[in-house]
């Protein structure tokens, strides 16, 4: 089978499975530059790389090209370059739609990637916002948000804002499509309008100039916790021979802070946790081989917390500890302060105006003297208390409604009188916290008359819905001939000609009796 249905579920599992097969066939013939390609570089369909040099370039795409058509007979095409000695080298009929027939003597247009656009001519990302107005609900507020896509956390500082709307919203309203509060709207009208001027920010496809060139690459990760947001970012410090350096932009990630039940050292420690799991997905997908990893946070606690080698704490503390010792190391762990920490914009939020000229994209002032003089020597971590710092657990209680009695209950009790005792005791205990006074004649009838609705409802269910909704019975049912009713207490009793007679009304309509099976072996009468 040559071809899969598109919808399928397997279809792309085996389409990607093609691909990564074409990659490890070509491994040998073609180079390992190849199937690095084709397997890191690749997006299901899309492949995205950068290298040094355009013939580097050109000799990669054409080898991959080959190898394709050979092992998978499938055409590589569509290329878009920021370089025109990449674009010249290939026929027209494998270039993009938008290149094709393209002076490139004049502007290079727009190309999507991955839903970022990429400016060809500038070697810039940009964002397209949608013009479309989603209305002023629930639904409308989160398919707002997901719009945008940022899988690089460029505009994470805003975007944080919204997903921090999203959760007021989700709390306030009940439902999708209800409007939102006026609180609300006024503070989601000021971010969707704001968001069009994401359109002139303008970041730098490439992280640094002349990385070849450089004789030391570091991978510089902040983190920052709030109330409301825990936040890290990720930078590449590299330093040049002639003693420049440069920094730049790799990955940023802001998520929502838990509603309650955290404490700000907590939530410091789970941004430190997020800084360690980035700085592994960066080291795995970069394909730099950095020489140093750098971990910087403004809480001294969290650092007291990593540093610790003699008190043990409770199992959040201790859990997350772990994990940042496991792929970290505390010599790597380092003070800054709160003014100078990158990630603070992102847990704060900032708006669409301002984000070009942030600190979250360009990264603070770095030097070794900056590194090195964060944090006082004559200053040590502070450490709380395990004691001080006890878990936070959460008991749940459940009240459950019983609207009838169980047959545990009436299988306590070996006779009527004793169960009738019992049932209108527990009358008498509400009565008192009623503060009412009822005759102890009145608590056994009020007692019996429980006791009769209570196995009426375990008997007769169908039967009480129907009437209750003024529904005819079911000719199958055993009441059906019966014409019963439900009197003002709630009690089924016989309908029929006998309501005629002149006499006692419980003779005229009677209750309707079935035994009910259980230790006291109830029959009602």
């Amino acid at each position: 089978m040559r071809v899969h249905v598109f919808g399928n579920r397997p279809s792309p599992s085996i389409a990607m499975y093609g691909l990564q097969r074409i990659g490890e066939l070509a491994s040998e013939s073609h180079g390992k530059e190849v199937k690095n390609f084709i397997i890191n570089d690749f997006y299901v369909d899309d492949g995205l790389a950068s290298y040094a040099s355009s013939q580097e370039a050109i000799n990669i795409l054409r080898k991959t090209q080959d190898a394709m058509k050979v092992y998978g007979d499938v055409r590589l095409h569509k290329f878009a370059s920021n370089c025109e000695t990449v674009l010249r080298a290939f026929d027209s009929v494998d270039l993009a739609k938008s290149v094709i027939d393209l002076n490139l003597e004049k502007d290079i247009p727009t190309q999507r990637s991955l839903g970022l656009l990429w400016d060809l001519q500038a070697d810039e990302f940009k964002f397209e916002i949608s013009p479309e107005i989603k209305p002023t609900t629930r639904r409308g507020v989160l398919s707002t948000v997901n719009s945008l896509y940022d899988p690089l956390g460029f505009i994470a500082p805003v975007t944080i804002q919204g997903k921090l709307i999203l959760r007021k919203v989700i709390s306030f309203t009940t439902d999708w499509d209800e409007p939102l509060p006026d609180h609300l709207l006024l503070e989601w009208d000021k971010w969707r309008s704001n968001l069009p001027k994401l359109e002139t920010l303008r970041i730098p496809r490439v992280m640094v100039p002349n990385l070849c060139e450089s004789h030391k690459k570091e991978l510089l990760i902040y983190c920052d916790a709030s109330e409301h947001a825990i936040a890290t970012v990720c930078y590449l410090h590299v330093s040049y021979e002639n003693g420049s350096t440069s920094t730049g932009f790799v990955l940023g990630k802001a998520k929502v802070a838990p509603v309650s039940g955290h404490t700000i050292p907590r939530l410091e420690l789970c941004a430190a946790v997020l800084a360690v799991d980035v700085a592994q997905l960066v080291k795995d997908h970069l394909q730099i081989d950095v020489n140093d990893i750098k971990f910087f946070s403004d809480s001294r606690v969290v650092l007291g917390y990593i540093n610790n080698d003699k008190k043990r704490f409770y199992v959040y503390v201790a859990n997350r500890v772990a994990h940042i010792r496991k792929f970290s190391d505390p010599s790597q762990w380092y003070y800054i302060r709160s003014e100078m920490n990158p990630a603070d914009v992102s847990t704060r939020g900032i708006s669409a105006d301002d984000i070009q000229t942030s600190i979250w994209l360009h990264g603070p002032e770095i030097s070794n003297c900056h590194i090195n003089s964060s944090l006082p020597l004559d200053d040590p971590y502070p450490l709380i208390e395990p004691n001080e710092d006890k878990e936070i657990r959460c008991n749940k209680t459940e009240v459950k409604d019983e609207t009838c009695l169980s047959n545990e209950f009436y299988s306590k009790f070996s006779n009527w009188n004793r169960l009738l005792g019992t049932v209108a005791a527990l009358h008498r205990f509400i009565q008192v916290c009623r503060k009412c006074v009822m005759s102890d004649v009145d608590l056994h009838i009020r007692g019996e008359q429980t006791i009769v609705k209570d196995i009426q409802f375990k008997v007769f269910s169908k039967e009480l819905s129907c009437l209750q909704a003024s529904k005819p019975l079911n000719k199958n049912s055993p009441l059906y001939k019966l014409n019963p009713y439900i009197d003002q207490d709630g009690v089924l009793r016989v309908g029929g000609r006998l309501k005629k007679l002149d006499c006692d009304g419980a003779f005229k309509n009677p209750k309707i009796k079935k035994r009910f099976k259980c230790a006291a072996d109830v029959q009602l009468t």
